[in-house]
């Protein structure tokens, strides 16, 4: 199988939380996240490629720092069943942003 990511990826391991389109929100960890998009893996409903999802990103916070995190909207591209009903779904970004507790810090 050719390689069709053209981003580079960081294995991290973040609490994310998401909101599958009409559906109630979850939980999961990301696996890996790029430029433009991310890998959840969690408990989820089937969920369709195509689906659009929003999600919530708590990024690690370095000392002295204040929390960020990284809000977005995008939409599956890949579900991938695992054990039992754990879920890895691939997420491309249409749109991300990364919102400070404390913007005054950020300045």
């Amino acid at each position: 199988m050719t390689e069709r990511r053209h981003n580079t990826r960081f294995p991290l391991k973040l609490e994310v939380e998401w909101n599958p389109a009409g559906r109630p929100r979850q939980g999961g960890r990301t696996a890996d996240i790029s430029a433009t998009g991310l890998y959840v893996e969690g408990d989820a409903e089937p969920l369709r490629a195509g689906s659009p999802v929003q999600l919530r990103v708590r990024l690690p916070l370095e000392e002295g720092g204040c929390p960020v995190d990284l809000r977005g909207s995008g939409r599956v591209v890949r579900v991938e069943r695992a054990d039992g009903d754990q879920v890895g779904v691939a997420v491309a970004f249409d749109r991300i942003e990364f919102l400070a507790d404390d913007l005054e810090s950020l300045t």
